[in-house]
């Protein structure tokens, strides 16, 4: 039986968005339920444990984790997975699997933006829509958001590869490459 997560409210005093990044099975593997619900999240961008948001049932020795209910507001479900399966009977935030490099994610209902962004490895499954930016690359190690301004991107410090040529322009709108 895998490890389940159900939340405890979907009410109006439900918080409005969760971080669940770094719960998933290679991490909680070998944990007790205690132990699962004293991990670390964040709800409204205030710290708190799993257990204060969601009923932790069922066993971490399967590598495998069930999220039963309303998960639209719940985000970075999966995301950092190395290995194992991620369920997910209804809807899931943004950044779903995001930097997954193994492992399975399975979606009942639809998911937010930046599904499986910087994703290296693993399978993402989703029986509904998705939203913008599936399977986006990103550089935030070397960019900073600059709206409406073109940036001056050369070849050699640039995340691009550097034997690739210059940046292509439709890269650099709305990014300003570090010098």
């Amino acid at each position: 039986m895998p490890l389940v997560l159900t939340p405890l409210s979907d009410g109006p005093a439900a918080p409005r968005a969760i971080d669940l990044g770094g719960i998933v099975p290679d991490r909680v593997a070998g944990l007790g339920l205690a132990d699962v619900a004293a991990l670390p999240v964040v709800a409204d961008g205030r710290p708190c444990r799993v257990g204060d948001l969601f009923a932790v049932t069922g066993d971490t020795s399967d590598a495998a984790i069930d999220c039963r209910g309303d998960f639209a507001r719940v985000h970075f479900v999966a995301a950092g997975m190395q290995s194992g399966v991620v369920r997910v009977t209804g809807h899931v935030g943004r950044h779903a699997g995001e930097g997954m490099s193994g492992g399975r994610l399975e979606v009942g209902g639809a998911a937010g933006d930046w599904l499986a962004a910087q994703i290296a490895g693993g399978q993402v499954i989703v029986a509904g829509d998705a939203g913008h930016n599936v399977a986006a690359a990103w550089w935030p190690w070397r960019a900073t958001a600059a709206p409406g301004r073109r940036s001056r991107c050369g070849r050699a410090r640039s995340p691009w590869p550097a034997d690739s040529g210059p940046i292509p322009a439709w890269a650099c709108v709305g990014v300003r490459c570090s010098p």
